[in-house]
């Protein structure tokens, strides 16, 4: 097992992915002493050796050590040279400890310290990866291959079965925008900040995802010809639509992608909850296949697990207000880009007009090339042969309509939550969906 600090103001160092086994690598946070590679004198130190000394006694190292549990300071070389600052400063800090507190101060050694520091912090077991895109001083020392180009600047957040893939399939038809590279996991989705498991394999890995995006040509410094006007630039986007209800995804995505716009698609929630058991049910998920549509939606905390958390996948997506208010504490308003689901599926043309505005993209004909299939019930894309390429056969399946008695049961379960929803978007100062006027 490996062990490493980072500055306590850093989650983790954005360049070193995780290996296979999680437990191989231990990231503890380090705190700092005011000595830097350029104080090896106390004529450098501002206020001099007396000034360094108040530090341990009492001061700013001192309280430093007394407010951290497991404290790693970070020291330079040349502050055990000429002056040996360093030497000064430690010795202090410990006889201060010593004789004005009953602290207790121990090394029990590098791994004995993480697995304490882990027992006392284990929020913090998992990584937070940050962009090395966003700081000055790492782009500068970055390694040749790293593209930061190759990062999406959108990302579609779901919810499931609100039509997430249908614009996922139709934004992609612009010829400046460029998706993700099929998952062998997720089919479209990445799902990066949704699974533990795949974001433990940190943004190097996210980035391999994506193609990379094409470089201006330049043409030989003796040529004779006029140089062509480079290819404009692509977007890259993905879209995973169980981003929207995760509870860390927020976080994650502002941390790696903060420059990032997001579009979320509501529909109405009702429909969608019933849409989520239907596929759960074709796909033949057992809970689904045992309970009807209305045992599901009714079950309560005391119910078996499987039932519960069926229920739960089915409702709570529905949540628009809550979602939407976790996303807004980490990115501003104004890079979120509310979709109205009825408008989708019944203008899509015009909702991807709205799409490519909202992305300052140039126009497409998407009213040329998106057609109403009357025998699937959706918008089908025209292809170049003019035949209609449709969603797979999972898209706009059949189902029984949903009982009176079903319908109301959700619209009164649902009022309070769209209540929220019409005060936020309010405050937003957005336009309702049709569903919630």
């Amino acid at each position: 097992m490996s062990l490493f600090s980072v500055p306590s103001s850093f989650h983790s160092s954005p360049l070193v992915p995780l290996p296979s086994s999680p437990c191989s690598h231990q990231v503890l946070p380090r705190q700092t002493c005011r000595l830097f590679t350029h104080t090896f004198l106390y004529s450098h130190f501002p206020g001099g050796r007396n000034q360094l000394v108040s530090l341990a006694a009492g001061g700013e190292v001192f309280l430093t050590l007394l407010r951290t549990p497991v404290s790693i300071f970070m020291t330079h070389t040349p502050n055990y040279c000429c002056d040996r600052l360093a030497l000064t400063l430690f010795p202090a800090l410990f006889k201060f400890t010593s004789r004005w507190t009953q602290l207790q101060l121990s090394y029990p050694g590098p791994l004995a310290m993480a697995d304490r520091y882990f027992s006392l912090y284990p929020e913090d077991t998992s990584p937070l990866w940050t962009s090395p895109c966003s700081n000055k001083r790492h782009r500068e020392i970055l390694p040749a291959w790293f593209n930061c180009s190759q990062l999406p600047q959108l990302l579609i957040l779901g919810p499931q079965k609100s039509g997430t893939t249908a614009l996922h399939t139709f934004l992609s038809l612009h010829p400046q925008v460029q998706t993700n590279r099929q998952s062998e996991l997720h089919y479209e989705e990445v799902q990066f900040f949704s699974d533990d498991t795949l974001y433990q394999r940190g943004i190097q890995w996210y980035m391999e995802q994506f193609p990379y995006p094409p470089s201006p040509s330049v043409p030989p410094t003796n040529s004779s010809l006029p140089s062509s006007p480079p290819p404009p630039p692509t977007l890259l986007f993905e879209k995973s639509a169980t981003y929207f209800v995760h509870p860390q995804a927020p976080q994650r995505a502002k941390a790696v992608l903060p420059q990032a716009q997001l579009v979320v698609i509501l529909a109405d929630p009702s429909h969608r909850a019933y849409s989520w058991y239907q596929h759960q049910r074709a796909h033949s998920d057992p809970t689904a296949v045992r309970f009807s549509f209305s045992e599901v939606i009714r079950a309560s905390p005391s119910s078996p697990p499987h039932l519960s958390s069926l229920s739960h996948h089915c409702l709570t997506p529905g949540h628009y207000h809550q979602h939407i208010s976790h996303w807004l504490e980490y990115y501003d308003h104004s890079q979120l880009l509310l979709i109205d689901g009825d408008e989708l599926v019944e203008r899509p043309a015009a909702v991807m007009d709205q799409l490519l505005e909202f992305l300052r993209l140039p126009f497409h004909p998407f009213q040329n090339i998106l057609q109403y299939d009357s025998r699937k019930g959706f918008y089908c894309v025209v292809e170049s042969n003019r035949r209609k390429k449709c969603l797979g056969k999972s898209k706009g399946r059949s189902y029984p309509p949903m009982t009176d008695e079903d319908q109301q049961w959700l619209s009164s379960y649902y009022a309070p939550h769209n209540a929220q929803l019409k005060e936020l978007l309010t405050r937003l100062g957005r336009t309702p969906p049709r569903w919630l006027i």
